[in-house]
């Protein structure tokens, strides 16, 4: 193991500092996590000094494979805790996104579903008409809920512009025409 403090410097160095399950060759980290992902200190030839990066970001330094500036770093092997070298992927946003739809890794993740809903009501004027006459209404939610076909708890979030606060600005001055 390296010195304190001089970060993980080869592939070696990284393979110490993880627990090896010899089944799935996966490197599980026993270092720092965050949010339940690795966080390492590695030695980035590019700068010259040690700085702290994510577990994928850091096999793939480590792998020597490219990491131009914006790219990510991901795991294909979909364990969260793994950094084995080999397991990693580099590429742009839209790769990974190309990626992630071939393996079905983001199906059923509830952020995922959220994102999902909050594009389609900030594409649809639809909605924002619906947001508009909720938040002017003096009606009960529930009786908006029924009126507009929504759950009480969407009635909500665009009545206190929660979720909905971006309709505004999206789709400002559409009917000024």
């Amino acid at each position: 193991m390296p010195a304190k403090g001089s970060g993980v410097q080869t592939a070696a160095d990284l393979q110490a500092r993880c627990d090896v399950n010899e089944v799935t060759d996966c490197w599980h980290w026993t270092g720092a996590l965050s949010d339940g992902h690795p966080r390492m200190w590695i030695w980035d030839h590019r700068y010259g000094k040690t700085r702290v990066v994510s577990g994928p970001r850091g096999a793939a330094l480590i792998g020597g494979l490219a990491m131009h500036k914006g790219w990510r770093a991901w795991m294909t092997c979909g364990c969260k805790t793994c950094v084995n070298p080999e397991h990693v992927e580099t590429g742009t946003t839209k790769q990974w996104g190309a990626w992630c739809r071939q393996a079905g890794v983001m199906k059923n993740n509830p952020r995922r579903r959220a994102a999902v809903r909050r594009r389609w009501a900030e594409e649809s004027p639809e909605n924002f008409a619906i947001a508009k006459a909720v938040r002017e209404s003096a009606e009960t939610g529930l009786a908006l809920a029924a009126r507009f076909n929504k759950s009480p708890q969407t009635i909500s979030k665009m009545r206190n512009s929660v979720s909905w606060a971006p309709l505004v600005t999206v789709f400002s001055g559409l009917g000024a025409r």
